[in-house]
């Protein structure tokens, strides 16, 4: 294959992929976490921590923060792009998980079970890993369901990010800029659930995770939010809406914000 081969290149790419993280890392600023999202952060207990596929590498970048008490756990394909996300993510101390979330997903779900029963908090993004943007697959309700843990989810926000041209617009923060979190009420989803019933408590994490970015009001008692609506589509009056989305996206202008001041951009 040659020393071009993708597979040869892997610990390479990982060795320069780890060391240009720590150097980016290096020069953000992470303003403290709220004190009700450090208590639902610092809790024992595990869970399954969910955020929007595009705010991976602003998860990343508050690793520190996420491990606080708690034992990470992600999922990786046994392919090499999977190599790749073991050989950089495993020397973090996050446990990795090898299997496919895409060709049924049995696999990677019944190991993310195992570290969970394990004490490990799985973290999922849950429109991942081809999208569509912004719609949550069962995956996350499934394994909180199985192992009888709660849903935590999760928003980031930089204050200067660029976009990659990636099917979910990946957020890469800037460097200098400031890497802010929230961390929303947990979400006890019931040990027993039908099939329908697993469909709207997946649109309540989506539901969840844009109320958490300013980009959805609280639903009133006995009123779904947008994601838990029979049709699942945005209102095309929503400024900032994308088809097939929530309508939510960092923003990306130059601001001085903490945790609580975390918002869609309009």
């Amino acid at each position: 294959m040659g020393l071009f081969d993708k597979s040869r290149r892997v610990p390479l790419l990982a060795l320069l992929g780890r060391a240009a993280l720590r150097l980016l890392w290096a020069t953000l600023r992470r303003p403290p976490l709220a004190p009700d999202d450090a208590a639902r952060l610092a809790s024992a207990r595990p869970a399954v921590l969910v955020v929007w596929h595009e705010q991976t590498l602003l998860a990343a970048a508050r690793l520190r923060a996420l491990a606080e008490g708690r034992r990470l756990a992600i999922l990786a394909s046994h392919s090499n792009d999977g190599e790749l996300v073991t050989r950089i993510a495993a020397p973090f101390g996050i446990e990795i998980v090898r299997g496919s979330a895409s060709r049924g997903g049995s696999e990677g779900l019944r190991g993310l079970y195992r570290a969970t029963r394990r004490g490990a908090s799985p973290l999922l993004m849950p429109d991942g890993p081809r999208g569509p943007q912004h719609e949550v697959k069962p995956g996350a309700v499934v394994l909180a369901q199985m192992a009888a843990v709660p849903i935590l989810p999760l928003h980031f926000a930089a204050s200067r990010v660029w976009r990659l041209g990636s099917w979910d617009r990946m957020a890469l923060p800037l460097p200098f800029s400031r890497v802010a979190l929230r961390v929303g009420e947990p979400i006890d989803v019931p040990r027993r659930l039908g099939g329908d019933e697993i469909d709207s408590w997946r649109r309540e994490v989506g539901r969840r995770l844009d109320e958490l970015a300013g980009c959805e009001p609280p639903a009133a008692p006995g009123q779904p939010g947008r994601h838990a609506e029979a049709d699942g589509h945005d209102d095309p009056g929503e400024p900032g809406a994308r088809p097939g989305g929530s309508g939510t996206t960092l923003d990306r202008a130059s601001l001085l914000f903490s945790p609580n001041l975390i918002r869609c951009r309009v």
